[in-house]
């Protein structure tokens, strides 16, 4: 997209983080209503990756505006992290069978 006015980029690019972090809360108020605690811990996963979203977001706008070059996206092995996280956790939940029993 040659055309286009820099930092948009970055705005499509913050918009797939709070979709992500989105995600991940509704699977884990998904969890909380079927009676599974660590819900709990994917919601909280979920705030993280829209806070850590935000952060990576101004910092690279503020990059792009001074005309500097965009640091490394180190916060991706974070939430790398909380997905693989999320997964295992829902493999548990899948195997154990519904709350209660």
């Amino acid at each position: 997209m040659s055309g286009e006015a820099p930092g948009l980029q970055a705005e499509r690019t913050r918009l797939s983080w709070d979709r992500t972090g989105l995600a991940f809360s509704t699977y884990g108020a998904l969890l909380l209503h079927a009676g599974h605690l660590p819900g709990v811990a994917v919601i909280l996963s979920g705030f993280a990756v829209l806070v850590l979203g935000r952060r990576r977001y101004h910092r690279v706008a503020g990059c792009v505006r001074r005309g500097e070059p965009v640091p490394r996206p180190r916060v991706l092995a974070c939430v790398a992290a909380l997905a693989t996280g999320t997964v295992v956790l829902s493999a548990a939940v899948s195997f154990t069978g519904p709350a209660g029993h």
